[in-house]
Order: structure tokens, then C-alpha cells, then sequence
């Protein structure tokens, strides 16, 4: 009966929370690859920033270089001291050519002297092969852009071999005058662009430049290893590019792990809610469960109590009819009403001390106590009981049991509780063995039956409150379903345990171990 609404909360739990809970966590999951394709993005348009900025930091110097120039072109009395002041102090610009419009006049400046007139004639020739260019950069200073032309590697040999050019019409107020400079593109990206490069890198990035047509890597200050996804050419040397990379770790690592990152925290917080749920299924379960054992024990109590008070209002009723022929039915019928009424005191017992127990008012008088005399007390008081019902009962006494610390009404209650439990379950085995003895944990009772047992599934609860085996003939003896808790807890205030050992059809053992005083 109580599977049912079980199972219907069981349904309406799912429904409201693992129903949604399942929803959230298939979308979160399926968010996780765009959310990484968003951040790799993100850290793209990051990286690519970072590498316009040193472009745009080396376009800015060269425009600068330009006034410079134009200035000392200017002042013509100090025109080549203010130039060799200039190529002092940007070492990467290896020469300055200068032009006329018609690029017959031409004056090459140089810090090395030696090899000036080869350079020159070769810069020369150079710069009459880009007419093109300069016809386009005439048109764009003409619109008010002065534009500064990259020419790329100069492929020529000698001291010029590997050097890179750029060139440049000189400011407005020169006609025509053309500015070619010759570029050490190992310094001007180790030199020139080092600091500006550092400033941005600092700890998070390693920037490196690259010769595309040699393929060397040109360090700046860490080199970068592996594949660099991250690559753009450099405005001023058209055969270079820069790459950048994240110290320690690459976007696509960062990528993955923020999304294992995610993935843990929604399982986490999965795992709590599923925890919860199963948690709040296990205690509606139990409170079903207890509320419908409740049932069963009142329904218990209910016919544990009519039956011997039924018994007691007939024979009353019938003696007090006198309806009785003979003074041996009387005495029969007085006997079965003060058994029944015993009986009813019984349960009323168990109930008034269970009832104690779980308000904590229970008290207990714990005196020097020999066990041997409180089971033979009980043994005597029981022996017209047991005989009238036909069972025998072996008891194997201990000589020499020590004293022990504990309340005889309560042992005895203990006691006679088991006894009960052993005649109402004995399955037509008419056969009780009690015995006494003393082991390492302190001494202890035995009570053996050979009725029913109790499976090892239900060993487990036949100590809580109102339990009861649900099925089979252990089911169909009444009972309130507390005498072993009563034990349970008697034995707890007495500082003891109390196990079984059974088989169904073969009986069962329960054991009840009382400490021993160190004293004793």
C-alpha cells in the first residue's frame, strides 16, 4: 500500500526537479563549444590588436625619422652633422639616400665610408626601378598623405645583402625630393622595436619577430616554440612578420580549460542537486514509511488489546451469570482471565515504557546485580507459561558469573520480551534454550528458538521502532513491533549490545552483553 504514493512523489519529484535540472545541464553543455569559439575570438581580436600597436608604434617612429630628416635637410649648414647625429643614434638605418625629383642627383650618407661608392651606385639603380612607387607617392602627398613606401629586401649582394628599404618624399616645401633608407632589419626589430615590444608583452605574451624567407625566428626577448597561429607581417619590412603567443599557455588551452572548468562546476552543482533530491525522496520515503508502520501498530495495538479484553468481558460476563457448571470451570475461566489480563498489562507495560524511552525520562536503578538470579526469577514466573503452551525450555547456568551493573526490572523486561518473541515465533518448535556465560566483552545472555528466523535483509531493522518483517508468517503473528526496540534501547542505557544470529526455518539466537565492573 505504501509503494504507491512512493512511487507517485517519487514521479513528481522527477518532474519538477530533475525534469529542469536535465534542461539546464544538456543547454549549458551545448553553450560550452560557442562560448569557447566566443573566447578564442575574443583573444584573436586581442592578439591581433597587440600586433597593430607595434605596427602602428613602427609606422609612428619612421614618421618621425621623416621630420627629422626633412629638418636636417633644412638647416643646410648643419645638414651632415645633424645626419650623422641621426644615424648615431638609430643604428638600424644603415644609409639615407637622398634625390631630386629626377633622380639624377643623388647623395648617399653613411656612417661606413668605405664601401660608399658601390652602395651608392646600387641604392641608385634601386630607386630608378621604383618609379612606379614614387609616382604614387607623389599622388598621395599631393592629396596631403605622406605616405612612407616599403620596398622589401633589396636583392643585391655585398653589404646590402638581406637589407630591407623604404621610401619616402620628403615633407611639402622640398619639391620632389626623395628620402630611400636603408634598414639592418635585425636591429630595427631587436633594437628599435625591443622596448615598445617588452612594454606590451611584460609577463603575459612572448612576441617574436620572423624572416618568412628564410624561415629564422628573430628573438626579442623569449623565443616562441611550436606553431604560432598568431602571425601578421610587418608594415615596414614586407619579408617580416611578428608573432605572439601566451606565456605558459596557448587560447585554445585556456579555451579548454575554462570549459573543463564549467563542466566540473556543472557537475558539482548537478551532483549537490541530485544529492538533494535524493535526500528529500529518502525522507519523504521514511516519513511515508513511518507513518504507515504508525498505522500498522495501532491496528496491532488495536487487536492485541481487544483480544485478551474480549476474553476477559465473556468469562466475566459468563460467571457472573453464573453459567458455570462446576467450581474446576470457574477456577479455568479465573485463570484465563487474570492471563488475559496479565497479557493486557503486558502490552500496556511496553507501550508506558517505549512511551519513556523516546520522551528521555526513562530512569534506570543500576545496583550490583547476579544475572544468573534475575534469569532464574524470570525462568519461574514463566515456567507455568511456557508449560501450559507446551514448550520446554533449557537453561545452561555459569558458575561463578561475575556481579554486574544493572537495573533488574529493566533486565528482566529485556527478557521476558524475548521470551515472548521466541513462543509467538517458534512456527511450532516447541523447544527454548537459555544460557548464561562470560567472554571477552563481559557476560552475556543467550535466548534460542527454533521457529521462523529472520532473514539477513530484515536483521538489519528488526531493532527500529515499529518494524515489522513485512511478509510470510513472521508478518501474520501480531505484534506492536517494539519489544526489540525495547531491548535495544535497555541495553544501550546499560552500556551493553545486544546482536542475533538466525536463518529463516532455522531459528533464531539473540545474544545480550552486559559489561563487567573493572573492579569485579
Amino acid at each position: 500500500m505504501a509503494k504507491k504514493p512512493i512511487n507517485k512523489i517519487l514521479f513528481i519529484l522527477l518532474a519538477v526537479f530533475l525534469l529542469p535540472l536535465l534542461i539546464f545541464t544538456v543547454y549549458q553543455i551545448s553553450t560550452l563549444n560557442e562560448n569557447e569559439k566566443v573566447i578564442t575570438e575574443i583573444y584573436d581580436k586581442q592578439l591581433e590588436a597587440i600586433l597593430f600597436s607595434v605596427n602602428q608604434y613602427s609606422q609612428d617612429l619612421v614618421d618621425a625619422w621623416a621630420r627629422d630628416i626633412s629638418e636636417a635637410e633644412r638647416d643646410s649648414l648643419y645638414t651632415d652633422e645633424r645626419m650623422e647625429e641621426f644615424l648615431l643614434e638609430n643604428e638600424a638605418v644603415r644609409y639615407i639616400l637622398w634625390s631630386d625629383s629626377t633622380l639624377h642627383n643623388t647623395r648617399l650618407l653613411s656612417l661606413d665610408e668605405q664601401e660608399n661608392s658601390e652602395v651608392h651606385a646600387l641604392l641608385k639603380d634601386s630607386l630608378v626601378s621604383k618609379e612606379e612607387d614614387l609616382v604614387r607617392l607623389r599622388t598621395f602627398q599631393k592629396g596631403g598623405y605622406a605616405k612612407k613606401q616599403p620596398l622589401g629586401r633589396l636583392k643585391v649582394e655585398g653589404s646590402l645583402s638581406n637589407q630591407s628599404a623604404l621610401i619616402f618624399l620628403l615633407e611639402e616645401g622640398i619639391r620632389y625630393q626623395v628620402c630611400l633608407l636603408v634598414l639592418d632589419p635585425g636591429l630595427f626589430i631587436t633594437r628599435t622595436l625591443a622596448q615598445k615590444i617588452q612594454s606590451i608583452a611584460q609577463e603575459n605574451f612572448i612576441i617574436s619577430a620572423y624572416d618568412d624567407a628564410n624561415n629564422v625566428q628573430i628573438a626579442v626577448l623569449d623565443s616562441i616554440k611550436g606553431k604560432v597561429p598568431h602571425k601578421r607581417p610587418l608594415w615596414l619590412l614586407p619579408d617580416y612578420s611578428l608573432g605572439i603567443v601566451l606565456k605558459g599557455e596557448t587560447i585554445q588551452d585556456l579555451a579548454k580549460e575554462r570549459t573543463v572548468n564549467n563542466l566540473l562546476i556543472l557537475l558539482g552543482v548537478d551532483s549537490i542537486l541530485l544529492v538533494g533530491l535524493w535526500l528529500i525522496y529518502r525522507n519523504i520515503k521514511r516519513e511515508i514509511q513511518l507513518a504507515q508502520i504508525k498505522s500498522d501498530f495501532v491496528s496491532n495495538v488495536s487487536h492485541e488489546i481487544r483480544t485478551p479484553l474480549a476474553l476477559i468481558s465473556m468469562f466475566a460476563e459468563t460467571l457472573e451469570m453464573d453459567r458455570v457448571g462446576g467450581e474446576n470451570k470457574k477456577k479455568e475461566y479465573y485463570s484465563i482471565i487474570r492471563h488475559e489480563a496479565n497479557r493486557l498489562a503486558s502490552i500496556v507495560n511496553k507501550i508506558l515504557s517505549f512511551s519513556k524511552m523516546e520522551a528521555g525520562k526513562a530512569k534506570y536503578d543500576l545496583k550490583p546485580t547476579n544475572l544468573a538470579k534475575v534469569v532464574e526469577g524470570i525462568l519461574k514466573t514463566y515456567d507455568y507459561h511456557l508449560k501450559s503452551q507446551g514448550f520446554t525450555c533449557k537453561y545452561l547456568p555459569y558458575e561463578n558469573l561475575p556481579s554486574i551493573q544493572a537495573d533488574k526490572n529493566a533486565v528482566s523486561e529485556a527478557l521476558i520480551n524475548l521470551l515472548d518473541n521466541a513462543i509467538k515465533y517458534s512456527n511450532g518448535s516447541k523447544e527454548i534454550g537459555i544460557r548464561l556465560g562470560e567472554d571477552a566483552n563481559g557476560v552475556f545472555i543467550e535466548v534460542r528458538d527454533y521457529g521462523l528466523g529472520i532473514s539477513v535483509e530484515d536483521q538489519k531493522s528488526i531493532f527500529d521502532k515499529f518494524y515489522r518483517v513485512p511478509t510470510g508468517e513472521v508478518h501474520n503473528t501480531k505484534g506492536t513491533g517494539l519489544g526489540l526496540t525495547l531491548v535495544w534501547r535497555i541495553m544501550e542505557a546499560h552500556g551493553g549490545s545486544v546482536s542475533v544470529e538466525s536463518q529463516t526455518e532455522e531459528g533464531s539466537c539473540f545474544k545480550l552483553v552486559f559489561p563487567v565492573p573493572r573492579n569485579n
